[in-house]
């Protein structure tokens, strides 16, 4: 029942994400990507819950590299040069980088406070 229940909530999750979301004009698009990887992560200590995150993403270099700055629910997937760019702020802002190729989470952390 667990696992019926849980493919469910990532299906509806991967519906929501490809469906209701703000997406750049030119953007490539990974929504189903990015559900899965959402379904799965575990936010860095000190930081608020995803859903308290604006959260943009972008593909570069082989890398999916997110950011997250603390506000509105939402995600953005942008081209790779509209990144928000925030050099302090604390768990206000959480990066993200997924490797595309192995297909795993390299590194997810909180900026540092100015």
């Amino acid at each position: 029942m667990y696992r019926i229940l849980k493919a469910l909530v990532a299906a509806a999750l991967i519906t929501l994400v490809s469906h209701s979301r703000v997406y750049a004009e030119d953007a490539q698009p990974l929504p189903d990507l990015i559900g899965t990887l959402e379904w799965n992560l575990v936010m860095p200590e000190g930081a608020g819950a995803l859903g308290t995150y604006t959260r943009y993403y972008a593909e570069r270099d082989g890398m999916l590299i997110g950011i997250f700055v603390r506000g509105d629910d939402g995600i953005r997937i942008v081209p790779g040069g509209e990144l928000p760019l925030i050099l302090d702020g604390g768990c206000s802002v959480v990066n993200l980088r997924y490797n595309l190729d192995t297909h795993k989470l390299t590194t997810i952390f909180c900026n540092g406070n100015a």
